[in-house]
């Protein structure tokens, strides 16, 4: 768990805001997926955002409304380069 303070965020895909970041791990299993919808729910209505680099089921949706800055990196960005988290998310 940790905090992070009034300082604005610096990057494009910056995910620390004011408030707490809390890191998780979770042992694949049957009620996994409940359980990371009923965790997005959460970040969802505090108005949180994911790390986008280490939460592989953030959903584009979801993505968008945490990082409104997207579309001007999407704009400066090298049309040669990709990922499976761009393709994902575009």
């Amino acid at each position: 768990l940790k905090t992070f303070g009034d300082r604005a965020p610096c990057g494009w895909l910056s995910f620390a805001r004011r408030g707490y970041t809390l890191a998780v791990d979770f042992r694949h299993g049957a009620k996994l997926q409940s359980a990371l919808e009923a965790m997005d729910a959460v970040v969802r209505d505090a108005g949180g955002a994911w790390y986008p680099a280490k939460y592989r089921a953030l959903k584009r949706d979801d993505f968008l409304q945490a990082f409104p800055r997207w579309r001007e990196l999407q704009a400066a960005r090298d049309p040669a380069a990709t990922s499976a988290f761009y393709e994902r998310m575009r």
